[in-house]
């Protein structure tokens, strides 16, 4: 008896031999990390009656650190404090680091536990103390007595123990601060989720849907990591709750390796690192499913293994980028390396090797923030780099499309005139053969068909001459002119085709219209668009001129004007072709397309006269159904 009496007061004096912590009215709160005792259970069977033992008692071992840290261990680890509060009220007793799978905690009085509490994200989270993210008890120590505490922590993830008591009022002013935060941490990264997800619904680049998935899926963990996801998601299913967070690292570098193959480019520009890439995106998809099976605590390892090689890898790629001339390469260098040195610092954290601190805690969330911003920035100037690519590309083409057109013209222009001066002695020489009458028949038959095939070449050449004048700042002579003689001058031009194609003209000068114009030119469009509509006619057909003052509008201005119709019954203009014929050098290609001569420089003429007097030609034409070309000429040009 007397034996029992010694051991129990050896195991009591040790255990008052404790520094208490003393909750006071002053402090608001208090760090227990200089307080704790800590007893390793390496074979995971202690009890709370057991570690009471005496025997137990030179295995406590006294904390020397703020936040003791452990690493990753299978062991179970027992706290004990003592707790001694100058005030009659409840306190809330916090463990900052919701990945706990249990904790239990028990209050001892006198010789017997009268009261045990469990939480974890393997405990249902309604049946906690207070409904908070992190692990948290209410406590009431009695006052003016000694309370004794002791806490039992079970976890597949790192084993740290950031404890900490606050009163009421201050712990829930911390938690506001903390949402405030985490609520702008979140919503930065899913305002930039959406932000590229639109950007990739518009331009369908993958590279954008990569990098949506990434963000999303790392947000999925960052939730769960601080223990939110338990608080406002899967507070009812421990199941998925644990699924989810399992799978969403692994899957979250599945998306960033597709990301980072499509950002750099590297199946083209770095084959090797595009081999590897490939090779770590398998071993990812590979650790997603293995997550599903294997033990949590060995994923966790094996992920921070594989994550820290493929960061390395990235980076590296990264680096090759940029120094092979890919500038938007720096955001992406950048983006990884605050990523990868929060992480790091993380990781070091949890395994022990760095203080639990404000800069250690919160390290990789600020890593994550800069990585999105400067992705998302390095995506806007890969935009931006490929849209001066593509203006570089285009003003090369423009300049050598330009170069290679002043050439053509230049060409043209020469031979068009070296051609203008035989072409006119052969024109004169044929006709003076035709019309002399001493020549046999069939020298003049021969002779008239080379003055109409010469006539022809001159009106071509004449043309070439017109177009390389209209396109170097030709300028405009104008003089008042009636509109009807103007009309007829023209019809004295056609009066040969007419005959030839057998066409009817209808035209009826109905009022006297005077207009200011270069009559020379504008007679020169309307005989280009009576040509079409008279060799493009049908036999027996007809072709009718009007004019008449009206009020012309546009879209962005109304004024006074002329217009002037030409309208036929003949073989229609499809559609798809209505603003083709306008183009330089273009022909319709139809069957009777190869029965008339011509280069398709009429219509092209016709339209650059009539906008160097500040007008438009509209047209209007069916297949089949005729067409009308209408000119809408401004008074004041």
């Amino acid at each position: 008896m007397k034996l029992l009496f010694t051991i129990i007061l050896l195991f009591l004096n040790s255990i008052f031999a404790m520094d208490p912590i003393v909750l006071t009215k002053d402090t608001i709160e208090y760090p227990m990390g200089m307080y704790l005792e800590i007893l390793e259970d390496q074979n995971r069977i202690l009890t709370i009656d057991d570690i009471q033992k005496e025997e137990f008692e030179n295995r406590w071992i006294k904390s020397d650190r703020q936040v003791p840290s452990f690493g990753f261990t299978k062991s179970i680890y027992w706290v004990r404090l003592k707790i001694k509060s100058d005030l009659e009220k409840k306190y809330f007793l916090e463990i900052r680091f919701p990945q706990f799978d249990k904790v239990s905690l028990f209050q001892i009085k006198t010789k017997s536990v009268s009261e045990e509490k469990q939480i974890g994200d393997y405990i249902p989270f309604k049946e906690r103390d207070v409904p908070s993210r992190n692990l948290v008890f209410v406590i009431n120590p009695s006052f003016q007595i000694d309370n004794l505490y002791f806490l039992r922590f079970e976890t597949s993830d790192s084993m740290m123990l950031p404890i900490s008591i606050w009163t009421e009022e201050a712990f829930l002013e911390k938690s506001n601060l903390e949402m405030y935060l985490f609520g702008m941490f979140f919503g930065a990264l899913i305002v930039m989720g959406f932000y590229n997800l639109f950007v990739w619904i518009s331009i369908r680049d993958n590279t954008y849907f990569f990098y949506v998935m990434y963000i999303f899926t790392f947000v999925y963990f960052w939730f769960n990591y601080t223990g939110l996801m338990t608080q406002y998601i899967w507070r009812w299913s421990i199941y998925f709750y644990h699924l989810f967070y399992a799978i969403s690292i692994p899957l979250s570098f599945v998306f960033m390796i597709s990301f980072t193959i499509n950002f750099l480019q590297t199946e083209k520009t770095l084959p090797k690192i595009h081999r590897l890439l490939n090779v770590f995106r398998l071993i990812f998809i590979v650790t997603t499913l293995g997550t599903l099976f294997m033990d949590h605590q060995a994923v966790i390892i094996l992920l921070v293994i594989e994550i820290v090689l493929v960061a390395l890898l990235m980076i590296f790629g990264g680096i090759l980028s940029f120094a092979l001339g890919y500038r938007s390469a720096r955001y992406y260098m950048l983006a990884w390396m605050t990523l990868l040195l929060g992480g790091i610092i993380l990781a070091l954290r949890n395994a022990g090797f760095l203080p639990s601190n404000p800069l250690t805690e919160y390290s990789a969330f600020l890593g994550t923030s800069l990585e999105v911003i400067l992705l998302s920035l390095g995506l806007a100037d890969r935009i931006n780099d490929l849209q001066k690519q593509n203006v570089t590309a285009q003003v090369r083409a423009l300049e050598a499309e330009k170069r290679g057109s002043k050439v053509k013209d230049e060409f043209l222009a020469n031979l068009s005139h070296e051609l203008r001066t035989p072409m006119t002695t052969v024109f004169v020489l044929s006709e003076l053969l035709a019309g002399n009458d001493n020549y046999p028949d069939e020298v003049r038959e021969f002779a008239k068909e080379i003055r109409a095939g010469s006539g022809k070449l001159n009106d071509y050449v004449n043309d070439l001459i017109l177009v390389t004048d209209i396109e170097t700042n030709l300028k405009l002579q104008k003089n008042k002119i009636e509109i009807s003689k103007l009309i007829e001058s023209v019809l004295v031009e056609v009066k040969q085709i007419l005959e030839d194609q057998d066409v009817q003209i209808i035209f009826e000068a109905k009022e006297k219209i005077e207009f200011e114009c270069d009559s020379i030119l504008l007679a020169k469009a309307i005989e280009a668009i009576l040509k079409n509509a008279i060799v493009y006619n049908k036999p027996k057909g007809t072709v009718e001129i009007t004019f008449r003052k009206r009020v012309l509008k546009t879209l962005d201005r109304t004024f006074k004007g002329i217009e002037i119709s030409i309208k036929d019954n003949g073989i229609g203009i499809s559609k798809e072709f209505h603003d083709k014929i306008f183009e330089k050098f273009f022909r319709v290609d139809t069957s009777l397309s190869y029965e008339v001569s011509g280069v398709g420089l009429g219509l092209f003429i016709a339209r650059k006269i009539v906008e160097l007097h500040g007008g438009t030609i509209r047209v209007k034409s069916e297949l089949g159904n005729g067409s009308e070309f209408t000119i809408d000429l401004p008074e004041k040009s």
